[in-house]
């Protein structure tokens, strides 16, 4: 995998986390992200590899450093290996397996649509025939249509004509958003907004939390009601407008759990440039 969802959530909530000190939740991060990068999701089950992948060297089978974080007689590699599960002799986290998983179907699932999207087309000579023969046959039945209508009308009187006259186009219905600006069409998340639009936030003191809140607050304001609430023709400078706002009722608005997951490219994780 070059990159997973990274839960902040759960790993913040994580009972294994908890008892581990810096170095030790160091050590974990840097096993998921080597498991990451591994053909089947695992690392190796060696005591010694462990504690070079993980950073811990000789720490791994020294008790935790941080004596308040010490369970007993439990190591740095103890703890770190409760949260792996061990199958023929390598080491897989559930949780990321599942996460591998899923990629691997979505991989599967586009190979096989991009399959059917590549499949030959009939001869052309077969496809000119097949057209003919399909025109001939719709118009043996026209014709036929056209004998029974004329069996049916009955005659009109000399100087009439028989053309039937072609209907009125039909009124064009006006759409209800033409005159009240536009739908929007901005990012659904503040995440995948602009760098300088989710510094804004940052810039009136708001923490993350509630920027993702005020943000998706923004776009059902803006695409809930298409009617007074629908006039704005520039969202950009109408969430500048409102962050302001938002910012004078009340600044110091707690943040907003739970929060998003984030997305970790494991590349620049393990060899930060």
């Amino acid at each position: 995998m070059n990159a997973f969802l990274f839960y902040v959530d759960d790993w913040i909530s994580s009972a294994h986390v908890e008892m581990m000190d810096a170095a030790e939740e160091r050590g974990y991060l840097r096993l998921l992200l080597r498991c990451a990068k591994e053909e089947d999701c695992g690392i190796p089950h060696d005591a010694a590899q462990l504690s070079i992948m993980s950073m811990l060297g000789a720490q791994w089978w020294k008790q935790t450093a941080d004596k308040s974080r010490r369970i007993g007689e439990m190591t740095s590699g103890d703890k770190l290996l409760k949260c792996f599960e061990s199958r023929g002799g390598r080491l897989y986290n559930l949780r990321l397996l599942k996460e591998f998983e899923n990629q691997k179907r979505i991989r599967e699932e586009r190979r096989i649509a991009g399959l059917k999207g590549g499949r030959p087309k009939a001869n052309d000579n077969q496809l000119v025939s097949n057209s003919l023969a399909n025109e001939n046959q719709m118009g043996k039945q026209n014709e036929s249509k056209e004998k029974q209508a004329q069996a049916l009308s009955p005659a009109l009187p000399e100087g009439k004509d028989k053309t039937p006259k072609a209907p009125l186009p039909k009124k064009r219905q006006r759409d209800p958003d033409e005159s009240r600006g536009q739908r929007f069409t901005g990012p659904a998340t503040l995440a995948e907004c602009p760098a300088e639009w989710a510094a804004l936030c940052k810039g009136l003191g708001w923490p993350f939390g509630r920027a993702c809140i005020e943000y998706q607050n923004f776009v059902d304001y803006w695409s809930s009601v298409p009617g007074a609430k629908g006039r704005k023709l520039d969202w950009l400078a109408t969430w500048r407008v409102r962050c302001r706002d938002q910012n004078k009722k009340d600044p110091a608005k707690p943040a907003y759990e739970p929060l998003p997951p984030v997305k970790f490219w494991v590349d620049d994780l393990l060899d930060p440039k």
